[in-house]
């Protein structure tokens, strides 16, 4: 069975989002795919760099993920992955989800391992999730998600390749750091 497997960039300013939306819309439009992997958190400033927690910044971002339906519907792939920042009581959460235009946007799991250093605070803006990502079934295709740092640190990928996953999607906000290469490969190698 072959699937057609796509990633993207995206700016990391809030403002330049509804442009990059409409653009893979268009992209998609001409070439449709079975599988779309956005960044971590796409679409919202990239709040996590400041080291110093913003009530008002964090409700914008979970504000603008509320809406993230309105920005995949136009966008012709049978599934889309990413995450998005959820407020749900006083947990903040770096959520997963699996959106098909069938089912519309599915909740995952919340990131576990949460990076608290220059460039990435993210303890500071998030609360924990389970460390153990599960396989997840859509039809045909079995997939989970390993959200960016969850690369490196995790073992879950032995795991998640004993029980059937074909993908094992990374969506993730870094620079090109050849480091990053070398995890998605390790996390291959190990599934």
């Amino acid at each position: 069975m072959t699937f057609l497997v796509a990633t993207c960039e995206f700016p990391d300013r809030a403002d330049l989002a509804t442009g990059m939306w409409r653009r893979l819309a268009v992209e998609f439009g001409k070439s449709p795919v079975d599988l779309l992997v956005l960044p971590e958190l796409a679409g919202v400033d990239s709040f996590w760099s400041s080291p110093t927690f913003d009530e008002a910044v964090w409700r914008q971002a979970a504000a603008a993920h509320e809406t993230l339906e309105e920005h995949l519907r136009p966008i012709a792939a049978k599934r889309i992955v990413g995450t998005r920042a959820v407020a749900e009581g006083t947990k903040r959460w770096n959520e997963t989800f699996l959106w098909t235009p069938e089912r519309g946007l599915v909740r995952g799991r919340a990131k576990a391992l949460l990076p608290q250093q220059e460039g990435g605070w993210e303890e500071t803006w998030f609360d924990r999730g389970s460390q153990y990502p599960e396989a997840v079934r859509d039809g045909e295709f079995c997939f989970s998600e390993m959200v960016c740092t969850e690369l490196m640190v995790s073992t879950a990928a032995r795991g998640l390749g004993q029980s059937g996953v074909q993908v094992i999607a990374a969506p993730r906000a870094t620079g090109g750091h050849p480091r990053w290469e070398v995890a998605a490969r390790m996390t291959a190698i190990a599934a």
